[in-house]
């Protein structure tokens, strides 16, 4: 018996787009002209503007990437589970015998 495909479908394709594209959207946030903008004298809760805005954009890819992870895995294992249907699965030979 095959598994219904409407049942699981596989990850949106923009949704790996967008896991492609969050590294270079990091890289566009820490490039220099970029960075130049919070190169000012301000502060965030006594923190250089730069310093907060470096590790600010840090923090949001690693949460980010973390959240792709687990979305795109918990899809990828569902197919799994959809591809072995109950009737594809090879008999134990001692159950053969009985």
């Amino acid at each position: 018996m095959q598994a219904d495909p409407s049942t699981h479908s596989a990850p949106a394709p923009r949704l790996r787009d967008a896991a492609v594209v969050l590294p270079l959207l990091g890289l566009f946030a820490w490039m220099p002209p970029v960075i130049g903008l919070f190169a000012r004298t301000g502060r965030v809760l006594g923190i250089p503007l730069i310093v907060a805005w470096l590790f600010g954009i840090w923090f949001v890819l690693i949460v980010v990437a973390f959240w792709f992870s687990r979305h795109l895995d918990s899809e990828e294992d569902a197919e799994r589970v959809d591809e072995i249907a109950p009737t594809d699965r090879a008999e134990p030979a001692d159950s053969a015998a009985r």
